[in-house]
């Protein structure tokens, strides 16, 4: 099939033009945080519950909202629950401070060990240690996961599966 000269340069210029017009540029990611937390585990032991992974983890994601934390959501993979909330702005009886907070949940037999974590920024007036201690409480109250502590620190505590970070 034979297409006249002029046909087709209209059609190449018709085509270049919604190619063009259609073309988004890729959104700029940074290479890095401008601010890497420093997370610290909230309990000096995983706590346990029966409830499952995402439960726990659909649960944070309620307490960080109460809390005033921004952009919080949850994801899994496997027997893993994550979920996170934050930087927000917080402001406490201990000061102001940017708090970042996560939780990991997994499931081991009958029970399901749970470590929360949080970073606190400094902000204005703030005092690191009370703002995170009185922060990691007011979540894990609002959590509501039915949590209890064992009575001794035990080998699972260190695990580097308490690391692991969330794929959403």
């Amino acid at each position: 099939m034979h297409i006249p000269q002029n046909k087709h340069a209209a059609l190449l210029v018709l085509v270049g033009a919604l190619s063009v017009a259609c073309h988004r540029a890729a959104p700029r990611v940074a290479a890095a945080p401008l601010m890497s937390p420093q997370w610290e585990h909230c309990w000096w032991a995983a706590l346990r519950t029966a409830m499952p992974p995402d439960s726990v983890a659909a649960h944070y994601v309620r307490a960080y909202e109460s809390l005033g934390l921004a952009n919080a959501g949850w994801s899994h993979l496997a027997d893993t629950a994550w979920a996170e909330g934050g930087p927000s702005t917080v402001a406490r009886e201990g000061g102001i401070g940017i708090v970042t907070a996560r939780v990991v949940a997994y499931r081991r037999g009958d029970t399901t060990l749970v470590r929360p974590f949080s970073s606190v920024q400094p902000g204005a007036l703030a005092n690191l240690g009370a703002l995170h201690i009185g922060f990691c409480g007011e979540v894990i109250r609002a959590a509501k996961a039915e949590t209890t502590q064992p009575p001794n620190e035990e080998p699972d505590d260190s695990l580097p599966l308490w690391r692991r970070r969330p794929t959403r």
